[in-house]
């Protein structure tokens, strides 16, 4: 509580609150993967979640937007990792709806959402690894070398497109001094600040650099 010396609403022995997405107040969360539940975080418990219970089971690193009035997730339940989807969200009832799939990849994973602060648009990572780890194959002990780039879906049109000038493209060619072979499709963990600040949207990602 950040208005309380920063004393600790709720805390749990396990990875329950792990990658959860968190309601603006604090107050709420939705746990991430297997399986998705709403919490009251002061009490530690489940809470009865119209529309989402029965309905989604694998929610994966879920979001809610600035506004808390839309979350965002990996659809696991149908896209088995290839999903992202978008729910509406009425705190005062605890009730979601309006699920809707707003960007599939056939071969890519779909993670991290995040919205922008006019609920409008939602930032994701598109990765080659279903457990979005960031490392290479030999590291993560298994699996294929970790690449992602960013990519910003439009919830109005249902359209979506690579964000290229974060990801090191230009013009189709790519301005990184290293070149894409050493430094492309490193982009990874997007989120976005929840207020625009000089008539932008800030994204925050991690990326490795040969710089």
């Amino acid at each position: 509580d950040l208005t309380n010396n920063q004393a600790v609403l709720s805390q749990m022995s396990d990875g329950t609150y792990a990658f959860g997405a968190l309601y603006r107040d604090g107050s709420l969360l939705v746990s991430n993967s297997g399986t998705s539940h709403l919490y009251d975080t002061k009490m530690g418990k489940t809470v009865p979640a119209p529309g989402w219970d029965g309905v989604i089971t694998y929610a994966g690193l879920p979001s809610f937007s600035p506004s808390g009035k839309l979350i965002a997730f990996n659809h696991e339940d149908t896209g088995m990792g290839h999903t992202l989807a978008v729910m509406n969200f009425r705190v005062t009832t605890r009730a979601f709806s309006g699920l809707i799939d707003v960007a599939t990849d056939p071969v890519n994973f779909l993670g991290f959402p995040t919205f922008t602060p006019d609920d409008g648009w939602v930032v994701y990572e598109n990765d080659t690894r279903s457990d979005f780890q960031t490392r290479s194959a030999a590291n993560a002990g298994s699996g294929v070398d970790a690449k992602a780039d960013l990519q910003i879906a439009h919830l109005a049109s249902g359209t979506s497109a690579p964000l290229d000038q974060a990801n090191g493209k230009s013009n189709g060619a790519y301005y990184l001094p290293f070149g894409e072979a050493a430094e492309g499709h490193l982009n990874f963990d997007p989120t976005i600040l929840p207020l625009a600040v000089g008539g932008y949207s800030w994204v925050v990602f991690t990326s490795r650099r040969e710089y």
